[in-house]
């Protein structure tokens, strides 16, 4: 039985490195006073309403203050501090790496062609990894450079220095057992070498926003429609309830920290929708900010008309498979 083809969504899309200098690019251009090198320490919060955050520098610690902040720290470091509600789960945690000098070619021939010595390869080099998605390697836009989300490791808790330190010594000694063994038996690997691993281990789970609204199972899977939209990933949506705490104004979050239930945010938390949330957030931010309003007072059509005349899809046209649609017009 022929195998099937690999979905598009084992894609890596992107050049990790040509995206920082075109962020950079970015920021500059749009005159964006940013600092590096300062490490979040604590929110800075008066009656209710944050008013900026203290960071730790070499130069001691500074604040940096505010009228609107956005808490884009993947574990609600922000939020948390200034006292927003949040529950907390746990996850997989990853070391990904890129290996150079790969014959994509024959390695693809090799799964295809001998799927039986293919099968038991790959089988060996999953024991090593300790797990991962169905494909441990990925392309990307360079030639001959391949992606790797994996060793996939359970039962860190993402937030405990402790844990992330363990994780960071697992992930490294899995990679290179890994890149040791593909090497010698798998062909189009004979000549990989070592391109590089994250700067720090990847953690998908630990603290999640108790907002305005939480994202269900049901909503994910049912690819629930809300009229507040302002993100879409690949069949699902997340409004903008989603991103605002309850308690604490002037504060909104983008990220996989979003206001969902764990089970909920496993499903959702994927790469693409996540950028969409900052897009997001910082429209409402901008717009918080010309009309003089509260974050949670921001009127969210206008954050979708101005994210699509910016090109992004907030999801605010749902897909013919969306629920909820009828219900929403009815109560219109």
């Amino acid at each position: 039985q022929a195998k099937k083809p690999q979905p598009i969504v084992y894609a890596v899309a992107f050049d990790p490195d040509a995206w920082k200098r075109t962020s950079l690019d970015l920021v500059r251009e749009n005159n964006i006073n940013l600092r590096l090198h300062s490490l979040f320490a604590d929110a800075i919060v008066e009656d209710g309403a944050i008013k900026g955050v203290i960071c730790q520098t070499k130069n001691g610690r500074q604040a940096i203050m505010g009228d609107v902040v956005i808490d884009t720290t993947g574990d609600l470091d922000v939020a948390c501090s200034a006292g927003a509600d949040f529950s907390q789960g746990q996850y997989i945690v990853t070391t990904v790496f890129r290996l150079a000098n790969v014959d994509t070619d024959e390695a693809q021939r090799f799964e295809y062609e001998e799927p039986e010595a293919f099968a038991k390869v790959n089988r060996q080099a999953r024991r090593i990894i300790g797990g991962a998605w169905e494909m441990w390697w990925l392309k990307t836009p360079i030639p001959g450079v391949v992606w790797c989300n994996c060793p996939h490791m359970p039962g860190y808790d993402g937030i405990s220095v402790e844990d992330l330190t363990r994780a960071e010594y697992e992930g490294r000694d899995r990679m290179m057992k890994l890149f040791h063994y593909v090497r010698e038996n798998m062909p189009g690997f004979e000549k990989a070498d070592m391109l590089g691993a994250a700067e720090q281990v990847g953690v998908r789970t630990t603290r999640m926003l108790r907002g305005e609204y939480v994202v269900t199972v049901d909503d994910v899977v049912n690819r629930r429609y809300f009229a507040d939209t302002v993100c879409r990933g690949r069949d699902y949506y997340t409004p903008y309830r989603a991103l605002l705490p309850t308690k604490v104004e002037q504060l909104i979050v983008a990220g996989r920290h979003y206001s969902a239930e764990p089970d909920a945010q496993k499903r959702s938390r994927e790469i693409p929708p996540c950028m969409v949330q900052g897009e997001a957030a910082g429209v409402a931010a901008s717009l918080a900010l010309q009309e003089n309003i509260l974050l949670r007072d921001v009127d969210a059509t206008k954050i979708q008309k101005i994210m699509r005349a910016q090109g992004a899809d907030p999801g605010d046209i749902p897909s013919a498979n969306a629920t909820g649609v009828e219900e929403l017009a009815a109560s219109a």
